[in-house]
């Protein structure tokens, strides 16, 4: 197995160890285990690929998702004695988050560059704006036992491009998955503006410590207090693999790594020569600049297809608008339809009230006319017969009684006329409305496909 493969590694570098005169209790640093730079090769094998570059030499590109960057899956943790560490559960976490450097090549992507000196982190801090970032530090960004870095916090963006930071809101910085919170890596150069390199190690009882960011402001800005604990050594990297933050500590395997002056280099299993150096900062920023149009073309597309949206949507709204301005216009016109013709018919009934009531009293008066010539020629009766008399008077009765009921029936016929014409357009809204409705119901419906058809 391959804690096995790596036990039996340690001890191999415990036994060159004593051969070459450094004892494990000799180990630099405080640490009481020393290894050789093979450890890393036999170790991190399993979980990437070695390749040996023309300006590094060996380099490890590890085996991940597309989209990965380090010191994203973990989180931050503050110990007295080494100032801000990385805890992470990845498997080569205990290396490469504390040894060494990380770099960038379009073709490998991130890869991993042996060191010998361990720190709790190397990044590069940046903070302002709301905003904490890291990124790795460059192979450019060299070390020394007793110096410190040969460049100043302000001069680490020379080699450290934008895109290489996470950055986070203040208030997430202590969050368990910090990764997660990252913002999207295209709005880095905005953000690189309104933040500023607050990048600070230093020697202290020969260990590397790592005050980049104030305990103070952290707690400030994220309104938590900022656990402290301790951190303790395992000798194992079986022990090392899992990483546990408990109450009051952390567990870290540190072991020295013995620098192989004047020997050859030990070659990693499977290695593959590359025959090429690193992208140089040119090509890099080529890939950069590539990344960065990729992204801008993506958001432009993205900003096009919301601004399509947006249009469709308010012209679905205006369309919706004018519809129902359109139908509110429909029943102002009905309403207003409905109060004239309430007034055509009120004027209507009146004038055929007072038609019937002209017809009446006119025949009330043709009526009162013939009673009083018929009651005058009573009186004064002519020379012809009475039963004559009596048979002419009936007959002009029925002529007149005849005639005003024509009249009568008439003046009713002219009023089922005119209630019929006053009916017969409500009735063809109806119709129509019910016609409206059912072209509308047959537009809405799916249409039915064609028993084999596409």
């Amino acid at each position: 197995m391959w804690w096995d493969r790596s036990l039996r590694a340690c001890g191999a570098a415990l036994i060159l160890g004593s051969t070459i005169g450094l004892p494990v209790s000799a180990a630099p640093h405080g640490s009481s285990l020393e290894v050789d730079i093979g450890f890393f090769y036999n170790d991190l094998s399993p979980h990437g690929r070695w390749y040996e570059v023309d300006d590094h030499g060996w380099v490890w590109s590890p085996r991940v998702s597309s989209g990965w960057r380090p010191y994203t899956v973990g989180h931050w943790v503050w110990t007295d004695e080494y100032g801000w560490l990385w805890a992470s559960d990845e498997p080569y976490a205990w290396a490469v988050y504390h040894y060494g450097r990380w770099d960038w090549d379009p073709a490998l992507g991130w890869v991993w560059v042996p060191g010998y000196d361990w720190a709790p982190a190397w990044v590069s801090f940046r903070s302002g704006g709301g905003y904490v970032g890291w990124a790795p530090l460059s192979p450019g960004v060299r070390w020394e036992v007793g110096v410190g870095f040969r460049v100043g916090a302000v001069q680490f963006d020379r080699y450290i491009e934008p895109h290489r930071y996470c950055f986070v809101s203040e208030r997430s910085f202590l969050d368990r998955d910090v990764g997660r919170r990252a913002v999207p890596v295209s709005r880095n150069v905005t953000i690189v503006n309104v933040t500023q390199n607050v990048t600070s190690y230093n020697l202290s009882g020969g260990r590397v410590v790592n005050r980049s960011l104030s305990v103070d402001r952290v707690e400030r800005a994220t309104h938590r207090a900022v656990r402290r604990v301790r951190a303790v050594e395992v000798r194992s990297v079986r022990d090392a693999r899992r990483v546990d933050v408990k109450a009051d500590r952390v567990e870290v395997f540190r072991p020295a790594v013995r620098r192989q002056a004047g020997r050859a280099e030990q070659a990693p299993p499977q290695g593959k020569r590359l025959g090429r150096p690193l992208a140089r900062d040119d090509e890099r920023r080529d890939a950069v600049a590539t990344t960065r149009d990729a992204e801008e073309r993506r958001q432009l597309e993205h900003q096009r297809e919301l601004e399509k949206q947006r249009e469709a949507e308010k012209q679905r709204k205006a369309e919706h608008e004018r519809q129902l301005a359109s139908q509110r216009e429909l029943e102002r016109q009905r309403e207003a339809d409905r109060r004239e013709q309430e007034k055509r018919i009120a004027r209507e009934r009146e004038e055929r009230e007072r038609q019937r009531e002209e017809l009446e009293r006119r025949q009330a008066r043709e009526r009162e006319a013939i009673e009083a010539r018929h009651r005058q020629e009573i009186r004064r009766p002519p020379p012809q017969a009475a039963d004559e008399l009596d048979r002419r008077h009936g007959q002009e009765h029925r002529a007149v009684d005849e005639r005003q009921q024509r009249e009568r029936q008439q003046l009713e016929a002219q009023r089922e006329q005119a209630r019929r014409e006053r009916e017969a357009p409500s009735e063809r809204r109806t119709a129509d409305d019910r016609g409206a409705d059912k072209k509308k119901k047959e537009k809405e419906r799916p249409k039915e496909k064609p028993p084999g058809g596409r």
